[in-house]
C-alpha cells in the first residue's frame, strides 16, 4: 500500500562528510516494481553486449533509466561484480563516492537491502582500506574494493573503486535504495577515483559530460520510469537544443553563483552560492528567499506533513538569475499534488552553514524544469528546457525496440 507521505533525500558532501537529514517518513522498497521488471531485460543486454548485433548501439551515447519513487527520490540500476549483482542507487551529483552494502552488513538498516557477495565474484579485489562517512543523521563505514561496475547494462568499468558498507545509518532502512553513486567532482572523493571518471579514463565514453533528465510521474509512483541519464554527451531527445551554460565556482560540487531571485513579479538581489543536486528531493533556500516565496504565494501550513501548500487552482512561478541568464521554475515543477492540495517543494536551509557549503540547493524540482548538462571538461553546468510532452513515450519505445532486438537471440 502506498502511503501519501513525502520521501526527502538530501546528499551534500563537505570533505568526507555527507549530510543526509530527513524530516519525513516514507515507504519501504518497491517489490516487483517497473524497475525490477525492466532491469531483467537490462541484465540480459549487459551479458550480450559483445554480440556483433549490438555493436552499432555503441555509436550513440549510452543512457540509463531513472526510476521515480513518489516523484521525490530517483534511482538508477548498477551492477557490481562478475557475474553482475544488481543494486538500486541514487545517482548523486552532490557527492562523488560510490558504496553499496556488503553481505557482512547485518544491522536492521541492511536487512532489506541488496548486499554484495564478494565470494560470488571472480573480479573482486580487496584494497584493505577502511572508510568512514559521517552523516547528518548517522553514518556508514566499511572497506574498499576494486570491482567491475556496470551502468544499467550499457557499459562496464573495470577495477572501479567501490565502498562496501559493513554498517549504514538507520536513515536508509526504509528508503528505496541500496547505496549511493556520486557524480560530483573528484575533489570530493577521499577514497579513490569516482566511477564516472574511471569510465572516461577507460574510454568507455567520449567526453566527461553527462546529462540528467527527470520527469514527474506521480506522488504514488513506486519504481516507475521517471527520467534518464545520458553519459558522454547531450540528451537530444528529452532536452531542448538551446543550452545555456554557467561556469563553476570551484571543482567540488556542481556549484555556481546566483545574483537575483524572483517570485512572479517580486524580486530580490544578492549573491548566493547554489548547487545542482540530483540527490535532493526539494529546493532548499536561505530564510530570506524561503519566506519571500511563502508570503508571495499565500501558502498555508500543514502541521501533519510539516510543509506548506496552496490550492491547485493557484498559479505562480519563481526563479533565479545567474551569469546574466534568467531561469524560471513553473508551477507544475514547484508542487506535489495530493488530492486537492499542492504542496510546495521547498525547504529552509540550516542557518549554521559550514564554510564551503552552498547557500541554495536546487534539487529534483529544478532539474525537472531544466535538463542538467554536467560538463566536467569545460567546468560548467548547462541548462536546457526539459521536454515532458513525449518523453515517457520515447522511453517506452526504446524499451520495446530493445526487446525486439533481444528476443531472437
Amino acid at each position: 500500500m502506498i502511503v501519501p507521505a513525502f520521501c526527502v533525500l538530501i546528499s551534500c558532501v563537505l570533505g568526507n562528510v555527507i549530510q543526509i537529514p530527513v524530516d519525513v517518513v516514507d515507504n519501504g522498497p518497491a517489490m516487483d516494481s517497473e524497475e525490477d521488471r525492466l532491469q531483467n531485460l537490462g541484465l540480459f543486454y549487459q551479458r550480450s553486449i559483445n554480440n556483433t548485433r549490438f555493436r552499432y548501439l555503441q555509436l550513440y551515447n549510452p543512457t540509463q533509466f531513472l526510476f521515480s519513487y513518489q516523484d521525490t527520490i530517483y534511482t538508477g540500476t548498477v551492477y557490481v561484480g562478475t557475474p553482475p549483482q544488481r543494486f538500486s542507487v541514487v545517482l548523486d551529483t552532490g557527492s562523488s563516492n560510490f558504496w553499496v552494502p556488503d553481505t557482512s552488513c547485518t544491522g536492521d538498516a541492511c536487512k532489506k537491502k541488496r548486499r554484495f557477495n564478494s565470494l560470488a565474484s571472480s573480479t573482486y579485489q580487496s584494497t584493505n582500506k577502511r572508510w568512514d562517512i559521517k552523516y547528518g543523521t548517522g553514518d556508514a563505514n566499511g572497506f574498499g574494493a576494486k570491482e567491475t561496475v556496470g551502468f544499467g547494462g550499457n557499459f562496464s568499468v573495470l577495477k572501479a573503486d567501490v565502498g562496501l558498507a559493513t554498517r549504514i545509518s538507520d536513515f536508509f532502512k526504509n528508503k528505496p535504495l541500496d547505496g549511493i553513486l556520486g557524480l560530483a567532482f573528484p575533489r570530493l572523493n577521499k577514497h579513490g577515483t569516482p566511477v564516472f571518471l574511471s569510465a572516461y579514463q577507460q574510454k568507455l565514453i567520449d567526453k566527461k559530460i553527462f546529462t540528467v533528465w527527470m520527469h514527474a510521474v506521480s506522488v504514488r509512483s513506486n519504481g516507475r520510469i521517471g527520467g534518464q541519464i545520458t553519459y558522454g554527451g547531450i540528451d537530444e531527445t528529452n532536452c531542448n537544443d538551446t543550452i545555456r551554460y554557467i561556469p563553476m565556482l570551484d571543482l567540488t560540487y556542481w556549484i555556481f553563483r546566483t545574483t537575483k531571485f524572483f517570485v512572479d513579479n517580486k524580486e530580490i538581489s544578492g549573491s548566493w552560492k547554489a548547487i545542482s543536486d540530483t540527490g535532493t528531493s526539494l529546493n532548499h533556500f536561505p530564510e530570506k528567499i524561503y519566506n519571500l516565496i511563502l508570503s508571495e504565494i499565500g501558502a498555508k501550513y500543514d502541521s501533519d506533513r510539516d510543509m506548506y501548500y496552496v490550492g491547485c487552482h493557484k498559479r505562480f512561478s519563481y526563479g533565479f538569475e545567474s551569469n546574466g541568464e534568467r531561469f524560471e521554475i513553473d508551477f507544475e515543477n514547484t508542487v506535489l499534488r495530493i488530492r486537492s492540495s499542492c504542496y510546495i517543494t521547498i525547504a529552509k536551509m540550516n542557518n549554521n552553514i559550514a564554510p564551503g557549503m552552498p547557500d541554495i540547493i536546487f534539487g529534483v524540482p529544478m532539474i525537472r524544469q531544466y535538463c542538467q548538462v554536467y560538463d566536467m571538461e569545460k567546468e560548467r553546468l548547462g541548462f536546457a528546457v526539459a521536454n515532458h510532452a513525449g518523453g515517457r513515450r520515447v522511453l517506452v519505445g526504446l524499451i520495446m525496440a530493445l526487446y525486439v532486438l533481444l528476443k531472437d537471440l
